[in-house]
């Protein structure tokens, strides 16, 4: 199973609550859950920073992208609109640092 939550900063303590319990009690299990978070002070980067140090989960932090980086993606994206529906894409906003949890 994958679940992805998207802006973690924004949680409410009860999610924070579940995404603990899961980096906790998971482990051998078949689930990956990935959330993003903005590398700001706060409850959820609190949380990832104690998942860190007590070893449950990896955390892999990500910079921004180039002006190069978004020009090479926004080509790709272009590249690809070009034989199949746009709906089928989604588009968002442009790079910036935030955390990432592979648990």
């Amino acid at each position: 199973m994958l679940l992805v939550l998207e802006d973690l900063q924004w949680a409410d303590p009860e999610t924070l609550a579940v995404v603990e319990y899961l980096a906790d009690n998971c482990a051998g299990e078949r689930l990956v859950l990935v959330a993003t978070c903005r590398d700001v002070p706060g409850t959820a980067m609190d949380l990832l920073e104690r998942l860190a140090r007590r070893g449950s989960p990896r955390l892999e932090a990500l910079a921004a992208l180039t002006g190069e980086q978004v020009g090479t993606w926004s080509r790709r994206v272009a590249v690809l609109r070009a034989h199949r529906s746009p709906s089928r894409f989604v588009t968002g906003q442009r790079g910036f640092r935030c955390w990432s949890r592979i648990f």
